[in-house]
């Protein structure tokens, strides 16, 4: 029988404790994500100068790049903070929407249209799955779709879904693939950054306003040499979703 935690001071104990011991136990990792989401943070904003210009007339589906990309990020280190607390339940329920905004973006960037993308502004019904991924031709669709419905199954109230215990000696495989797990949303996120959200003109506001050339050259080569690290210790099947994402996609018509 799993030990129950409680109380609510209980509950607060044993985040606590969690959070010190992984600390300390993961800590190269934490650098290591800490590291690279800073630097994605970093070459984003120097980019934002152009975007802020009334005369760049910031386009519908370029708003959803900007949004996906900053939910994503949100999303991503407040997960990265849940699993540092021992709540991977949690954390995995927050990772589908933390996808979905990922595909959202690489696919609003792909199709550049307005049309489609006003409609998700005004809040109306698109379901990623049915209007993105089932409609995928290249890459075959099978990777992201079972990724996707992993997450989806972890999002909702099943049997195998969430935790019952704060016990860290019990979760804590669990705890090290939901934090494996999250660095394949820093990799596809850091694709999303400058393949779909950074453009020429963008590259070229940075450069010749922000001055950011020379700075936005060492941090792309920084990132490049941060995400080979990270794939080292990710699984096939993680790396797979990686390089799904990040290949060119062509849609069913």
């Amino acid at each position: 029988m799993e030990k129950m935690t409680q109380s609510y001071n209980e509950f607060l104990s044993s985040q606590t404790y969690t959070y010190k011991f992984l600390s300390d136990e993961f800590k190269k990792d934490i650098q290591l994500f800490q590291s690279f989401f800073d630097l994605q943070q970093n070459l984003f904003y120097n980019h934002l100068i152009g975007v802020l210009d009334p005369y760049y007339q910031l386009q519908s589906y370029e708003r959803i790049v900007i949004q996906s990309y900053l939910k994503s990020s949100h999303l991503i280190f407040t997960s990265h903070e849940l699993i540092l607390r021992g709540d991977y339940g949690t954390a995995r329920i927050l990772m589908r929407q933390t996808f979905e905004y990922l595909v959202l973006g690489k696919y609003a960037q792909i199709k550049k249209d307005n049309n489609i993308a006003e409609k998700w502004l005004d809040a109306r019904q698109f379901d990623v799955y049915d209007k993105i991924i089932r409609l995928l031709k290249k890459p075959n669709k099978k990777n992201l779709f079972e990724f996707w419905k992993l997450l989806s199954n972890q999002a909702h109230a099943k049997t195998n879904s969430f935790q019952i215990s704060l016990d860290i000696e019990l979760n804590i495989e669990e705890i090290i693939a939901t934090y494996r797990m999250n660095f394949i949303f820093l990799c596809c996120k850091n694709n999303l950054l400058k393949y779909n959200f950074i453009n020429n003109r963008l590259k070229y506001y940075s450069k010749e306003f922000g001055l950011k050339e020379c700075e936005n050259k060492i941090i792309k080569q920084q990132l490049k040499e941060l995400e080979k690290k990270i794939l080292t210790f990710l699984a096939d099947p993680g790396i797979d979703v990686i390089n799904d994402y990040k290949s060119t996609w062509e849609f069913k018509k």
